[in-house]
């Protein structure tokens, strides 16, 4: 299966003069709302992540908290839901594993329906 499979479908191909390959084509306006969604979702990310964050100070990572709760942590790149184990160590709050990478900030977020 294609990872694109919108263009995949939109696309046809063409013959240019003096060129006997060819090419596989889709039209602009095609390329320009495909544009126009991923800087809407982009945009809704961003929008998101900067609502998680408003009134939430980041902690940084060598200021672990003294209590138990649900916890966000960061690295600046990926986010993940995490807890501290009993021996103080981050872990994944889903599946009590080792994060997939060292995290540098933390913030508390309320209990979420698992």
């Amino acid at each position: 299966m294609s990872d694109t499979p919108r263009t995949d479908a939109a696309s046809f191909d063409i013959r240019v003069a003096g060129n006997p390959c060819g090419a596989t084509v889709v039209y602009q306006s095609f390329s320009r709302q495909l544009e126009r969604e991923l800087n809407r979702a982009n945009a809704t990310i961003a929008e998101l992540e900067q609502d998680l964050c408003s009134g939430t100070p980041w902690q940084p990572i060598e200021k672990s908290p003294s209590n138990e709760g649900n916890f966000l942590v960061t690295n600046g790149s990926f986010y993940h839901r995490a807890e501290l184990n009993d021996d103080g160590e981050w872990v994944s709050y889903h599946t009590n594993e080792y994060l997939p990478f060292t995290p540098t900030h933390w913030m508390e977020i309320p209990e979420l329906n698992p």
